[in-house]
């Protein structure tokens, strides 16, 4: 087991576990679109990023889907670098998306939308595997 903060909060977790499963498994709510039972985590929509620090002071922002908790870790899931990249993906998933349900009400979560969106021409490098989970989760 190593130590971890979380928003403040020092919790306890196994060596190597997934930051996403951490933060939730310690009600941290943390949105996910590629973060799918049917595929594996592959980081790609970015929506789940959040903001670590380590223990020698390294500090940027990353997707928690396929990230590694370490000792000493400390996790922010909400600062200004994290909402400011999850605006960016959803304006990104909007762009590709717009009539997506699912995208829409991410949308209303981060406070983006379609009017201002700069990247309409943006496609996104989603990899084929996930190809029809995405199909199934969007479509539902």
């Amino acid at each position: 087991m190593v130590k971890i903060t979380i928003n403040g909060r020092q919790v306890e977790a196994k060596e190597n576990a997934k930051v996403l499963e951490v933060c939730r498994a310690n009600n941290f709510i943390i949105e996910t679109v590629c973060a799918h039972e049917s595929v594996s985590p592959y980081g790609n929509c970015r929506m789940c990023v959040v903001e670590i620090t380590t223990k020698d002071g390294k500090n940027r922002v990353v997707p928690s889907c396929i990230s590694k908790v370490e000792e000493g870790l400390d996790v922010k899931t909400n600062s200004e670098k994290v909402i400011a990249e999850r605006k960016l993906s959803i304006q990104k998933l909007m762009a590709r998306a717009p009539k997506s349900e699912v995208i829409k009400e991410l949308a209303k979560s981060t406070a983006s939308t379609a009017r201002h969106c700069l990247w309409k021409t943006i496609r996104i490098a989603c990899c084929a595997r996930y190809a029809p989970a995405f199909a199934r989760k969007w479509s539902a």
